[in-house]
């Protein structure tokens, strides 16, 4: 078992900016950035893993939280999801989730992170696809907020079940890590019609008052929706106070999400400020993309921000 120091307030590297190199080298490179903590990603396979877990022991690299599911399913990261209607894919979600809260533990890790999943609809993907299209085409402000309405409708007449179906599975992984003492943080999503929303959202947060259940704010998926006009950057973080485990970090250029911050971005990241603190979990999470020259230039600018 690897039990790392209890870091507090410094910013770690999420394996997905070194999500193509084998799990010693990902640890290497971290460790030669600088970096004394990870937050394993859920696109890691399971040899990854694996010679991540021994590399970050050899390193000194402290695991600070996972991603669900890690690693990542042969299915793939969407095939199970803890919103499944369909009783037999979600089970399947809680027993992978379950297996990466027990993996979390013997790490030594705090959090793990939770996607909660997307509509299975045949009618609801064409209704986002045409405002996703619409938004990358740059349409006019009157076509625009025509097809805003239409999927803002659309996403109101999914079924009830989505949400029912994930107030079942947290009953079932609350309490679960808890025992562990590991915090499940449920993440904020890049596309509208994802779960949860801001509704949803708070309704998971009063159920689960009591448990170590919070939230995980997500910069460039926040930014991305209060673009498209669905959303502010803070709304989350008003109704979710004291409720806040971690913060993933990426800048956001028009929609292209997981980008190094810079004053080039679209965020100004101070907004953090009021809302983070000492035992906030602070992650970069770069796209695979990225120069990694670019990630220290990055905490820099974090830092001026107030973020660190």
């Amino acid at each position: 078992m690897h039990i790392g120091a209890h870091i507090f307030n410094m910013i770690g590297l999420s394996t997905s900016l070194l999500c193509s190199l084998p799990g010693d080298e990902i640890v290497a490179r971290a460790a030669d950035m600088g970096f004394s903590q990870i937050e394993l990603n859920f696109t890691l396979r399971p040899e990854q893993v694996r010679d991540i877990e021994g590399a970050s022991i050899r390193h000194g690299i402290h695991i600070t939280s996972l991603h669900n599911f890690v690693p990542e399913p042969s299915e793939g990261e969407r095939a199970f999801m803890l919103s499944d209607i369909d009783e037999s894919l979600r089970t399947k979600a809680i027993d992978l989730t379950r297996d990466t809260i027990r993996r979390a533990a013997d790490l030594g890790a705090r959090a793990v992170i939770l996607h909660m999943g997307q509509p299975r609809d045949a009618d609801f993907d064409p209704i986002q696809d045409r405002f996703r299209k619409a938004i990358h085409s740059e349409i006019v402000t009157e076509d625009m907020e025509s097809l805003r309405n239409d999927l803002k409708k659309a996403r109101k007449k999914l079924p009830g079940a989505y949400l029912d179906s994930m107030l079942l599975s947290l009953d079932k992984l609350a309490p679960f890590a808890d025992d562990r003492n590991i915090r499940l943080g449920v993440e904020n999503r890049y596309f509208y019609g994802q779960f949860p929303n801001f509704e949803e959202l708070g309704i998971i947060m009063q159920e689960f008052s009591g448990s170590g259940l919070g939230y995980w704010h997500d910069c460039g998926h926040a930014a991305h929706l209060a673009y498209c006009g669905l959303g502010t950057e803070t709304e989350n973080l008003d109704a979710i106070k004291g409720r806040l485990i971690g913060v993933h970090l990426h800048d956001i250029k028009l929609w292209y999400d997981h980008q190094a911050p810079s004053p080039e971005g679209n965020i100004d990241f101070a907004y953090l400020t009021p809302y983070i603190d000492q035992d906030t979990l602070l992650v970069m999470e770069l796209s695979g993309n990225c120069d990694p020259n670019l990630v220290g230039p990055a905490i820099e600018y974090l830092a001026a921000a107030g973020v660190r």
